[in-house]
């Protein structure tokens, strides 16, 4: 916003008053983000469309045209980001987590024709699942993140929210292939991008923010069967974990990285995959 007179602007908090030259110069109009602007400049038989830097310098001709009486203004800016119509449920199985190969002594089979590592190594060093080339035990274990979104009704109070739904089952104690029944921690890496970032002028805007791992525990249960391990279940919120992260009409695009699943010493046990039978 910007008070006009005469051949001078200056913008209504006071910061920046700028003139223009009294014989040519009229009309003038200040950019939205106050970095511009733009004038209308008399020449004989003419009037030019001009633009320049807030303090007077930088003038560009824009447009020559005939007409003796010209306004200009801006068009706002934009205050969005590309953003798709709805992604609103992602579902996520987890397999075992295993070791980089970093020391080959093998090679797959073609068309894979890349080293490989003989044994593999499971990457936790606390915790497994039953497989019955592997340990006698049957392969039972099931395992997933769901992360879906509720939007919520228009208008307060601020009913949206996102689920997080674990589940992991046969999870046994490496040593003794016994139930475990300690704390899983579930690993989210996210970068989020919403219209909740200031300061902005005037309030909140758009922005992505930094990187960052959202994180809870996921208790387990000792079952009553002995040929399957703990089941580890837990059904929770965004907004139960870190109030106010899940905010209505922000329009948040929450990106993810690789989900990990860490055991009680905080080592990696279940990552994100598919098992090819």
């Amino acid at each position: 916003m910007a008070f006009v007179y005469q051949n001078r602007i200056t913008r209504l908090d006071g910061a920046t008053t700028t003139f223009l030259r009294p014989a040519f110069d009229f009309a003038p109009a200040w950019s939205p983000d106050g970095t511009k602007i733009a004038f209308s400049r008399s020449t004989p038989g003419t009037r030019q469309v001009d633009v320049m830097n807030a303090d007077g310098t930088g003038a560009t001709d824009l447009a020559t045209m005939s007409s003796n009486h010209i306004r200009v203004s801006w068009q706002p800016i934009l205050k969005g980001y590309a953003r798709p119509k709805g992604a609103g449920t992602d579902h996520f199985p987890l397999v075992p987590a295993y070791n980089t190969c970093t020391t080959p002594n093998r090679q797959h089979a073609a068309p894979l024709s890349f080293d490989s590592c003989n044994p593999p190594t499971q990457t936790s060093t606390q915790l497994t699942v039953g497989t019955p080339d592997a340990n006698l035990k049957p392969a039972a274990s099931v395992a997933s993140l769901r992360i879906g979104v509720i939007p919520g009704a228009s208008g307060p109070p601020d009913d949206a929210e996102v689920n997080l739904i674990t589940q992991v089952t046969d999870v046994r104690n490496a040593s003794d292939l016994s139930d475990y029944t300690g704390n899983l921690e579930m690993r989210v890496p996210l970068r989020i991008t919403d219209k909740s970032n200031t300061p902005y002028p005037g309030g909140p805007g758009p922005g992505t923010v930094q990187d960052f791992t959202f994180t809870w525990s996921v208790p387990c249960t000792a079952t009553s069967d002995p040929n399957i391990g703990s089941s580890c279940d837990l059904s929770t919120t965004a907004d139960t974990l870190l109030p106010g992260s899940a905010l209505e009409g922000r329009r948040a695009i929450w990106q993810t990285d690789q989900i990990e699943v860490r055991d009680g010493a905080g080592q990696p046990f279940m990552r994100q995959g598919v098992f090819v039978p």
